[in-house]
């Protein structure tokens, strides 16, 4: 993690596949921890609170513990946005393919797929550019 930190929106050069996992179990981690903590409050706030007419209604206790997490989660996604692109496109580099590739992952369906084997895949060296460096 200290690496990934380090190398923040550094784009050339090569990762291992740990350096890429660890970032993403991390993001995995506080990112689900706060969805969580936000849809919990929501659905717990919604049963005691009814209308009149039986719909229900959420109430104000649960709005304030969600509002600030779902923020916090936006946050965290912009602060990460660029690292993790960063890595993957050095893990892609050490995989023996150009940084473009990663732009696979925007292909519906079979994209994210096609870059999560792209990237989980052996490392190449020898396949490595030196403009890449």
């Amino acid at each position: 993690m200290r690496r990934f930190f380090r190398r923040y929106a550094q784009f050339r050069g090569t990762a291992s596949v740990s350096e890429l996992l660890w970032p993403w179990l991390f993001h995995l981690l506080v990112s689900g921890g706060l969805l969580m903590i936000a849809g919990v409050s929501l659905g717990a706030g919604e049963i005691p609170a009814k209308t009149a007419y039986g719909e229900p209604d959420v109430a104000d206790w649960a709005i304030a513990i969600a509002i600030p997490c779902l923020i916090a989660e936006v946050i965290f996604n912009l602060a990460l946005l660029i690292p993790l692109v960063a890595v993957q496109v050095r893990r892609l580099h050490d995989v023996g393919k150009s940084g473009g590739w990663w732009f696979i992952g925007f292909v519906p369906l079979v994209g994210p797929i096609w870059l999560l084997v792209l990237l989980l895949s052996s490392s190449r060296p020898e396949l490595f550019r030196p403009k890449w460096a």
